[in-house]
């Protein structure tokens, strides 16, 4: 069996929660069955399950009409920090080919649900891993560089399964890797002109984006930290952070549209009352894109677009 670097974590009491809680899954798939052919179709292609439409869409990219790819998040609300599999992603991921995940601690359910059910061909990419990260942000497909590294993986663990389709997964990495290119390209002109201009972000997301287009996070860590793990953020700690916004210090204001809550509500709404754009950035694709041009490039670009755009009204 092929195991994901990462699938043995050290067993704290919080893992042994969500691992009891996998078990609890796996015994619902049984009581409820097989899941139907239809949810599951097996016409000869690979079958892929991907935590996130992020990675499925980047499946789908280098494997073409070899894969079928099943997304358990797709949604502009689902948070994966938090989100609890169920017994159809448990059925799916136990049946899968290959499972693509982001690993890093990003979405923990789905390496819970690897080392509890499978999948049965054993075939597991954890994205951040494959980046070549042991430790960091794990947001790594906010650097396309990332991502060009994550869908040569790909081939290699798609090659393995069908190995007469090598050379049509290569061609595929490259064609995504101009696209990428192009992504970098945007993040490099950013940096060429708006280098130190100060931002301000109300979770991990953005911050590989940011450093890439050379801008300087302001956000004390200890509040990005606090927002994610949802327990609370400290009453000076929000004071610092206005502070920021309302002396004029902040260029642009960057929030997670998938991680949100009164705090951050806040902090958009003063970022409005001190003429600071507010720059709305999610962690899945959302589901804006459609049809020709969609995607994971098209997706970063109309992101990048935002971004320029409120860096040059704030100038």
């Amino acid at each position: 069996m092929c195991l994901a670097d990462d699938r043995v974590l050290p067993m704290n009491p919080h893992r042994v929660r969500r691992l009891a809680c996998c078990l609890v899954v796996v015994l619902g798939v049984v009581a409820c069955g097989p899941v139907a052919a239809s949810e599951s179709p097996n016409d000869g292609r690979i079958d892929v399950v991907a935590s996130t439409d992020v990675w499925a869409d980047v499946v789908r990219s280098v494997g073409g009409r070899a894969v079928t790819v099943t997304t358990i998040i797709d949604s502009s609300t689902a948070d994966p920090h938090s989100y609890s599999a169920t017994p159809r992603d448990a059925a799916r991921v136990s049946e899968a080919d290959l499972v693509v995940y982001n690993g890093g601690g990003y979405d923990t359910f789905m390496s819970d649900l690897v080392n509890a059910v499978g999948p049965d061909g054993g075939h597991v990419l954890a994205a951040f891993r494959a980046a070549g990260h042991d430790s960091g942000n794990e947001h790594i497909w906010y650097r396309p560089d990332d991502v060009a590294r994550v869908a040569a993986a790909l081939a290699d663990q798609l090659e393995r399964l069908r190995p007469g389709d090598a050379a049509t997964f290569r061609g595929n990495v490259t064609a995504l890797r101009e696209k990428l290119d192009s992504v970098e390209q945007r993040i490099d002109r950013i940096a060429a002109t708006h280098e130190g201009r100060r931002v301000l972000t109300t979770s991990p997301l953005a911050e590989p984006l940011i450093s890439a287009a050379r801008l300087e996070s302001v956000t004390p860590p200890e509040f990005t930290a606090a927002v994610e793990s949802g327990h609370g953020i400290p009453v000076l700690l929000q004071h610092r952070v206005s502070t920021l916004l309302k002396t004029g210090d902040v260029a642009v204001l960057v929030r997670n549209e998938q991680s949100s809550g009164p705090v951050v509500e806040h902090l958009a709404e003063l970022a409005d009352a001190n003429d600071v754009p507010v720059v709305g950035l999610s962690e899945t694709l959302t589901g804006t894109l459609t049809g020709e041009g969609s995607g994971y490039p098209a997706w970063m670009n109309s992101q990048l677009t935002e971004l320029t755009a409120a860096l040059r009204r704030s100038s």
